[in-house]
């Protein structure tokens, strides 16, 4: 009997013994004060779509906590905002509606980003009035657990607690309409559709083309609910980027200066486009379009659109096309298409895709645009190239942006204080402190803080172990065919004879700009094959010489040019969200 009793004893010890261990061996709990809950379940939590939203526990305002894993079940909304955000203030009424018409069948949080309850509770009472629950944040954690950059920020979580849909910016009242519909239908568009002509379909985009409003402002018949748009656009890809058209101001009447004049605030490292076309060289400095995007230039009887997405690190050249006598001028729609700039012109209110060049949604929906090729290069190396260039200068008040006629001067403060060069005023977006003369603090990156974020893809899905994100490459699209060069690889041979769609392509390190470049290797009727010899491009069939522009200097080819194909910087994800299927040569 006795021995019986302790058998058991040993394997009750045993058992506890176990479990002690497994216990251990629990992934530890976050500070309680942080609201980030670790999640022990095998599905991968992050804040990419189909992920399992990072867990969390927060207080409201009046003491209450409230953890998201147990809303599971119902599909919920997830908002962070602040006080101090206009955006923010703007579409919380939209999500209260949202909140009142459908609570049954989805929770909708407000998760304020490190403010006082206080001045959270003045808020709700003086200026918005919301009634789903307001969560604090108070150490940060979430905000950083969701990789919130940019306010406000909206994640769509399906019954399980996995992200469906997310986005940075504020909704307009119908996109967000049009979105929660799509998301209590298990996200079918409710939107009528019907296929016409040459793989366009029409429907209903009010929640993602212009408004009613917007065509009449810009003097165009049509008709939001029965738009053109290309059969094979992504609309969930679709999202605004900015408040609204011209938000980020084109640049329409470009002034241009001398390098030297430039030279007094541009740097050595400062990135410009360089443009070379009718034997006209312009430098377009990326300090400017980081805050225009747009600039639309002519050069002698040539019109050109220059354009630069901050967001996806492309820079690409268009010649205008010429409708009803006119070219097309382009400004910043306010929208993005996977994480992408989308142009519209002035003449139809037609979308253009950037990277793509062509026409997405509108009476022009499907036509293409000619690319111009450029160079993408440091303000050092330009400058030594080109020493009597233009340059193009930073606008000032009296430069035509965004559609808008040159606006007054305005001036400065009393309390300002003077400097050589004239009174100083406060940029309102940046808040720094500018020469009265231009319209933004040239000098400041607004996106510095993106682009050192190798995670953040702007909504953009990702998931891709060739590259990281935000890595430069060069990327060409022949035939239907893309492939993407990294530039450490094609500088380390210097000369690549490659084919792409088909296509037999040179690709070029060219040194002394520090950039690719390409050419068609096809020439008076031969494919041509190049080495780099003792730092020359050299064909190897006739031994001649070719300089960086693609053309013959000494040798039986002397004179002859090869074509130059148009290569796209950009960073790695822009480029595979266009071209999943490209190929990359690293």
């Amino acid at each position: 009997m006795k021995r019986a009793v302790f058998f058991v004893l040993a394997f009750v010890i045993a058992v506890g013994a176990i479990l002690s261990l497994q216990a251990l061996r629990k992934p530890i709990a976050s500070h309680p004060d942080s609201g980030v809950i670790p999640e022990e379940s095998a599905v991968k939590v992050g804040t990419e779509i189909g992920n399992l939203a990072p867990d969390f526990a927060l207080e409201t305002p009046d003491g209450k906590m409230l953890r998201l894993s147990e809303l599971r079940g119902r599909k919920a909304i997830i908002n962070f905002w602040a006080t101090w955000c206009a955006p923010c203030k703007l579409e919380m009424p939209d999500f209260e509606r949202v909140h009142q018409r459908y609570a049954d069948r989805l929770t909708l949080l407000g998760i304020n980003l490190q403010e006082e309850p206080e001045a959270i509770k003045k808020f709700l009472r003086d200026d918005v009035h919301v009634s789903y629950p307001i969560l604090l944040d108070r150490t940060g954690d979430v905000v950083r657990a969701y990789r919130v950059i940019a306010q406000p920020a909206t994640y769509w979580l399906d019954e399980q607690g996995r992200i469906v849909q997310q986005k940075y910016g504020a909704y307009i009242t119908e996109e967000l309409e049009q979105r929660v519909h799509e998301f209590l239908v298990l996200g079918q568009s409710i939107s009528p559709v019907n296929t016409i002509d040459g793989g366009l379909k029409r429907g209903d985009l009010s929640h993602k083309y212009f408004s009613q409003h917007d065509l009449e402002s810009l003097g165009i018949e049509g008709d939001p609910s029965q738009v053109a748009y290309l059969s094979d656009l992504d609309l969930n890809q679709l999202d605004l980027g900015c408040p609204a058209r011209d938000c980020i101001p084109s640049i329409d009447g470009p002034q241009f200066e001398t390098s030297v004049e430039a030279n007094s605030w541009l740097k050595p490292s400062d990135l410009v486009v360089s443009v070379t076309h009718n034997n006209i060289t312009k430098a377009y400095p990326v300090k400017i379009l980081n805050w225009h995007e747009i600039v639309n230039d002519d050069f002698n009887g040539v019109f050109l659109a220059i354009t630069y997405c901050p967001l996806c690190n492309s820079s690409l050249v268009f010649r205008k096309p010429i409708v009803d006598g006119r070219p097309l001028q382009f400004r910043v729609s306010g929208r993005l298409y996977k994480s992408d700039l989308v142009m519209y012109d002035r003449q139809t209110a037609s979308f253009w895709s950037q990277i793509e060049g062509r026409a997405i949604i509108g009476p022009l929906a499907g036509q293409r645009l000619e690319y111009v090729p450029t160079e993408m290069m440091t303000w050092q190396k330009w400058q030594a190239l080109h020493p009597v260039a233009w340059v193009l200068a930073r606008p000032t008040f009296q430069t035509a942006v965004g559609g808008q006629p040159p606006q007054p001067k305005p001036e400065a403060p009393a309390t300002s204080r003077g400097r050589p060069g004239g009174p100083q005023i406060i940029d309102p977006s940046t808040g720094a402190t500018l020469d009265q003369n231009f319209l933004r603090d040239y000098n400041t990156d607004p996106y510095s803080w993106y682009k050192t974020d190798d995670a953040n893809t702007f909504g953009t899905p990702f998931d891709d172990e060739r590259l990281s994100a935000k890595t430069t490459i060069w990327g060409l699209e022949l035939n239907n065919a893309a492939k993407a060069y990294l530039p450490e690889a094609v500088a380390r041979f210097g000369a690549l004879n490659d084919e792409v769609g088909g296509q037999p392509v040179l690709v070029w390190w060219e040194s002394e700009r520090a950039i690719v470049k390409f050419f068609d290797r096809r020439l008076e009727g031969h494919t041509r094959t190049f080495i780099r010899r003792d730092g020359q491009l050299i064909d190897t069939e006739t031994q001649s010489i070719w300089n960086a522009e693609g053309r013959a200097e000494s040798g039986p080819l002397d004179g002859r040019q090869l074509r130059q194909l148009p290569g796209i910087p950009a960073f790695w994800f822009a480029w595979l969200a266009f071209h999943p299927k490209t190929k990359l040569y690293k």
